[in-house]
């Protein structure tokens, strides 16, 4: 996901609008294919809530290292000693909003941040993105309407994590593996290294978690599968571009995956599917 693709940095402040029990302070947005990392030790004097929507990056912390990624939100607390930077391969890009205040530390409780838990995966990762989208296409992001509306974006922010979140905390690893795919399988790039990758555990740890079942490959595939359907069925896409828009690079792999799982080709689901409609 990406908030703007011709812009490197947006920064609206709101230093002149200040309360001692809550404030947002700023929100902003940065993108590292176009601007200088920071790279430096910092002691923050405002918490930072961050949302990645892109690439790839660093969180130290306390004196541990954190790789970030994608759908990740990640907190910045006062006084941390703390550096964060993009990953050079591949940069992150992230929206943030800076807040303060002496309630600020629930706010940071009952979004699940503490000192050992200071990132998650968002569990509604295109909310998030959406309340920011919202704000930033907003004219009106400065003086007090522009506060009111940086108030709002917390609270949405706040609504989506506080409740949603709840739910990936009490998730086990398994439920959050396939809750990962669900989010990546339309990615042509997606593999199943990637999942080991994100989740810092070996191939054989994962497979070890669906073997009671289908196998994580089938999982991806069969995913890709049934969103094909759905699009053959209500779409006017190509059959190649549906098979694209679900993540196979190569139209072959996806026509001989089809055909495996569904006992038919494309063309025919879609003739039957929609013969059916009619019917109905």
């Amino acid at each position: 996901m990406e908030l703007f693709t011709d812009k490197s940095e947006i920064i609206s402040e709101y230093m002149e609008v200040f309360d001692n029990n809550f404030s947002v302070m700023s929100v902003g947005y940065h993108n590292f294919h176009y601007i200088e990392p920071f790279k430096m030790k910092r002691l923050p004097k405002i918490y930072t809530l961050h949302f990645i929507l892109s690439g790839h990056g660093v969180m130290e912390l306390y004196g541990k290292k954190y790789r970030l990624s994608e759908n990740q939100m990640f907190l910045i607390p006062i006084d941390a000693d703390v550096c964060y930077y993009p990953d050079p391969k591949d940069p992150w890009s992230y929206a943030w909003i800076d807040f303060v205040g002496d309630i600020a530390p629930f706010f940071v409780d009952r979004m699940g941040f503490s000192n050992d838990t200071p990132f998650f995966t968002c569990s509604a990762p295109f909310s998030v993105y959406s309340l920011f989208k919202n704000f930033f296409d907003n004219k009106e992001q400065t003086g007090e309407s522009g506060y009111f509306s940086a108030l709002a974006l917390f609270y949405s922010i706040m609504d989506v994590v506080s409740i949603k979140q709840k739910k990936v905390k009490a998730q086990t690893l398994k439920e959050q593996v396939l809750f990962y795919i669900d989010i990546h399988f339309p990615e042509s790039n997606f593999k199943i290294s990637n999942i080991c990758t994100f989740f810092n555990i070996s191939h054989s740890y994962l497979c070890s978690l669906f073997k009671d079942g289908d196998t994580v490959k089938d999982i991806l595939i069969k995913k890709r599968i049934e969103e094909a359907k759905r699009l053959l069925s209500e779409s006017e896409l190509f059959v190649g571009e549906v098979g694209r828009s679900v993540g196979f690079a190569n139209n072959d792999h996806f026509m001989k995956a089809f055909k495996k799982y569904t006992g038919m080709t494309a063309l025919e689901y879609r003739r039957i599917s929609r013969s059916k409609k009619v019917e109905n």
